[in-house]
């Protein structure tokens, strides 16, 4: 989901990979197979088992995905994940890991295999119909936003990487605070423009959230702006109304097709000193502006 923010626009709870470099070929096993083109819509055949039966750390994802977690009985049913851990940085720049979550309030619910199947065959959009149906009929779907916060001291102490995507932080060592709540009160009015065009980035963030050294994480920032540029045909997707941010923003980012803003001055760069000849400076740093939080060096070795 987008977090919108006055001051921007900023999934299973584990991931089948833990380093960005075999992202490729977990797309590559699930595809339909080469020399056939099929199956479509689905992992489970010969390609994909090869190569989660090679990756040891993806057994945690294909075990959800083998619950009844991957059978839910409605979208309003279903738990979200951040799946990643992030940063909470403070005012004072202090900063703590943090985990998202969002719970149903509907519960977790899930359907039989036998019954899945018949639903599929019967009606292929029974879930987007069921989410339609109770939203126009005011029994709108609610989430709870939660978090798992907890600091670099705490993180020191376990016995495996906090920031592995393959694993989760347990409960029970750190509670779920609640902290929002979302509810879905109305469908979009035209689904094109409001979903199918809909850009995800996990690099858009808004104040008080920072990224980690997460491997994983830091592949995702890049490969996620390559996906929405070839989805949506133009660099200039956060131009899109669905996508624009609300607040007055800069960037560096000129010209591209589908410019549908004029932007003024020369410089496309920071620092510059174009104020002081009289003419617009462009864009520049802002003293509240993104600050990453420094992180320490480690020795070089990653516990898994």
């Amino acid at each position: 989901m987008n977090m919108v923010h006055p001051e921007g626009v900023g999934e299973l709870d584990a991931w089948h990979v833990r380093d960005a470099i075999k992202f490729p070929d977990l797309i590559h096993a699930v595809k339909p197979e080469a020399d056939r083109g099929f199956p479509q819509a689905a992992s489970a055949h010969d390609t994909f088992w090869d190569f989660v039966s090679l990756m040891p750390e993806s057994l945690h994802t294909v075990m959800w995905l083998m619950s009844d977690r991957a059978l839910p009985r409605s979208f309003r049913m279903m738990q979200g994940f951040g799946v990643h851990t992030f940063r909470f940085v403070n005012a004072k720049g202090k900063s703590h890991f943090v985990k998202f979550h969002w719970k149903p309030k509907q519960g977790l619910q899930s359907t039989l295999w036998d019954e899945a199947v018949k639903i599929s065959g019967a009606d292929s959009d029974y879930l987007r119909r069921d989410l339609y149906e109770a939203i126009q009929s005011g029994a709108f779907p609610e989430w709870e936003l939660g978090v798992q916060v907890f600091d670099q001291e705490w993180a020191d102490k376990q016995d495996y990487d906090v920031l592995d995507a393959t694993k989760l932080i347990p409960e029970e060592s750190v509670p779920v605070k609640i902290v929002g709540r979302m509810v879905l009160d109305r469908y979009p009015d035209n689904f094109f423009a409001e979903t199918e065009q809909v850009a995800f980035l996990p690099s858009n963030i808004i104040p008080g959230i920072d990224f980690t050294d997460d491997p994983l994480l830091q592949g995702r920032l890049f490969s996620y702006l390559d996906t929405q540029k070839s989805r949506l045909g133009t660099v200039n997707f956060h131009q899109i109304p669905i996508n624009a941010p609300r607040c007055p923003f800069s960037n560096m980012q000129r010209d591209g097709m589908m410019q549908t803003q004029v932007p003024k001055g020369r410089a496309t760069y920071e620092p510059n000193s174009l104020d002081e000849a009289g003419e617009s400076a462009g864009p520049r740093a802002q003293a509240h502006g993104f600050r990453s939080f420094p992180s320490t060096v480690d020795d070089g070795v990653k516990l898994r």
